[in-house]
């Protein structure tokens, strides 16, 4: 083999493994870029006539991300003082669960029940119920559902077993659970967040406009966040020792011959 094809195999190989290496980090990109639109949906004014059987909850794939087959919303929930924003579907189903919140318990209404939503935990702030481990007590939330706007307080932020059902079994009063994974790994621990109704309108209002709004720019700084930590941080260093070891072995090979 000529010093030139070595070369040529040296930085072939490199590049394959940069390769290998980055697709991992473009994968959480995608995951993280793609929540900048999810948001843009019609919320349905009824519930759908026929929901799908509920499925077992399987880690987030890059197949649901791409095909984005989800069903139409039923409403949006916001939190402002976290920044979490998401979209509400009826069906607890993969699909759905990458590209928002799913009502655990869709029989059940916002007035005179307990709302239960669980979200995903994939370890980054902007997607989906990231945040909810950092919410306090007395922190507003706002809902959108089925065209019925709803302003909750949060009550109680517990830990709880993922066995343990009977902790957003239903109520007379309206209230609101939200449940999450206690980490982005594999775990049977649930994060839950309960708030108690504060007032309901049939219309959207000012305060709801200007909430949404608000975390919406929250949420993109996490969005941000998420990027440089999750993803452009990492690829820097991955091309920075990528050329570095290129470097080095095309002034090894110089030095030998």
């Amino acid at each position: 083999m000529t010093n030139k094809q070595l070369k040529i195999a040296i930085v072939g190989l490199f590049t394959l493994a940069l390769i290998f290496a980055v697709m991992p980090f473009a994968r959480a990109g995608l995951s993280v870029a793609n929540k900048t639109s999810t948001l843009s949906v019609r919320v349905a004014n009824k519930m759908p006539k026929q929901i799908k059987a509920a499925e077992n909850i399987e880690p987030m794939t890059l197949k649901n991300l791409i095909n984005g087959r989800h069903d139409a919303a039923v409403g949006q929930v916001f939190i402002p003082s976290v920044g979490i924003e998401d979209n509400i579907y009826a069906a607890l189903t993969n699909a759905n669960l990458t590209f928002g919140a799913v009502t655990m318990f869709p029989e059940r209404t916002p007035n005179d029940h307990n709302l239960v939503l669980l979200g995903h935990h994939l370890g980054y702030e902007s997607l989906h119920f990231g945040k909810l481990s950092t919410i306090k007590p007395g922190a507003k939330v706002y809902v959108n559902y089925l065209n019925q706007y709803y302003k909750y307080q949060v009550t109680v932020k517990k830990l709880i077993k993922e066995t343990d059902i009977n902790q957003v079994k239903d109520t007379t009063t309206s209230m609101l659970s939200l449940v999450t994974c206690d980490r982005g790994t594999k775990t049977d621990k649930r994060i839950l967040v309960q708030a108690e109704l504060l007032s309901a309108t049939k219309t959207k209002g000012a305060e709801f406009a200007k909430i949404t709004a608000a975390t919406d720019r929250k949420n993109r700084m996490n969005i941000n966040h998420d990027l440089w930590r999750v993803v452009w941080r990492p690829v820097l260093i991955l091309v920075g020792v990528y050329l570095l070891l290129v470097i080095s072995a095309l002034l090894i090979i110089k030095r030998v011959n």
